[in-house]
């Protein structure tokens, strides 16, 4: 099974009589479990299929759906703050303000200024624009609903610190933002099948 390839769902799980795979997303980075994973939609099952390697180990996981137990899904996706690295970043800026007003006083006061003085305050400007530009992160979740208000499952990225049980932990990829706008459609298209 080594060779399959993940979006070769066929060759990985038997399809029953008249199973028809009708759309296959491309595999995302697994957090939690570590690994990688894609979602397949078929006229009968919503199958995800995750794959996972290490030195010492390596396993295949497939979780299927019946199509009609799928009653609705949840997904939010995006870019939101990282709020510490926020917070901390505008402590810098305020420090590094004072200590440019203090610099520029010094200076205009006629008092010799000390070059390690303007490199320090421009370091501390850089740290607070870089902290302040990487403080963006990429987030997802995905929860799939059966029967009840309680989620059969749920993926999200590493933003989101959750006590959630049956939660998997993904990196979002290019292909997360197409899967999260087809897939609502697509199982509906399989419902109607």
């Amino acid at each position: 099974m080594a060779h399959v390839k993940l979006t070769e769902i066929d060759k990985l799980v038997n399809l029953s009589f008249n199973e028809v795979v009708l759309k296959t997303y491309e595999a995302f980075e697994l957090i939690d479990p570590s690994g990688s994973g894609v979602f397949s939609v078929t006229n009968k099952r919503l199958i995800f299929v995750a794959a996972g390697s290490s030195s010492i180990t390596s396993s295949t996981s497939i979780t299927e759906w019946m199509i009609d137990d799928i009653k609705g899904i949840q997904s939010e996706h995006g870019k939101r703050r990282h709020k510490r690295q926020t917070a901390i970043a505008n402590i810098l800026g305020i420090i590094t303000g004072l200590a440019a007003i203090l610099v520029a006083m010094m200076f205009f006061s006629g008092r010799e200024v000390l070059n390690y003085y303007y490199i320090g305050v421009g370091v501390l400007f850089l740290t607070f624009i870089i902290l302040k530009l990487t403080a963006k992160r990429k987030m997802f979740s995905l929860s799939i609903f059966g029967g009840t208000t309680t989620p059969i499952v749920n993926f999200s990225s590493s933003f989101y610190k959750s006590a959630i049980t049956n939660q998997i932990q993904i990196k979002p990829s290019k292909y997360t933002s197409t899967m999260i706008r087809d897939l609502g459609s697509t199982i509906l298209n399989a419902k109607g099948k």
